[in-house]
């Protein structure tokens, strides 16, 4: 058997591994394992491990941001991470909303019973990019109407949701008394 082609294919196979070594590699030296809300101040804290090894390091949003180094060497997903974590304290704050052209945003700001109706009515406030306007809907046709349900806050959707209910069993209970 020749020895030189069997030593010329195992040189192959070893070359090609490596390759595949250098293609499979991180290219990043570190990424994000961890995100966790410090209760202190509210901080976001990163918990950042060296790829391939086990050390690790927490380090608050404000440290990495500050850090070009540390953020050079990051994916760009753990970097958007760190973007939203930094813009999250500043976009939370009310007058800080951003409003796009195509987007309404839509709050309860009033509830009245019409007896004569029997139903609960909302004035609805509609919050677009160059104007805010006022609408009075009923309970039901909020509820059925998903774009502005998911705009609401979760309290404003369990007083929706009571006034609905309130309104479907006094309804269930008129019927009842018919029969």
């Amino acid at each position: 058997m020749n020895f030189k082609y069997v030593e010329n294919y195992i040189l192959t196979i070893k070359a090609k591994y490596k390759s595949l070594q250098k293609a499979n590699a991180h290219p990043f030296s570190l990424r994000i394992i961890d995100e966790e809300v410090c209760t202190k101040n509210g901080e976001t804290i990163f918990t950042l491990q060296l790829v391939g090894k086990n050390i690790i390091s927490k380090l608050y949003t404000v440290e990495i941001t500050n850090d070009k180094k540390l953020l050079k060497s990051l994916s760009p997903i753990d970097l958007l991470k760190i973007l939203n974590a930094s813009n999250k304290k500043f976009l939370c704050k009310k007058e800080n909303i951003i409003l796009f052209p195509c987007q309404a945003y839509y709050k309860l700001i009033a509830k009245d019973y019409n007896h004569i109706l029997q139903q609960t009515i909302f004035t609805l406030e509609i919050t677009h990019a160059n104007k805010i306007t006022q609408k009075k809907l009923t309970a039901l046709d909020i509820a059925n109407n998903p774009l502005i349900l998911e705009k609401l806050t979760p309290q404003e959707t369990y007083d929706l949701g009571y006034a609905v209910g309130s309104e479907t069993i006094l309804r269930e209970i008129l019927y009842l008394s018919r029969l």
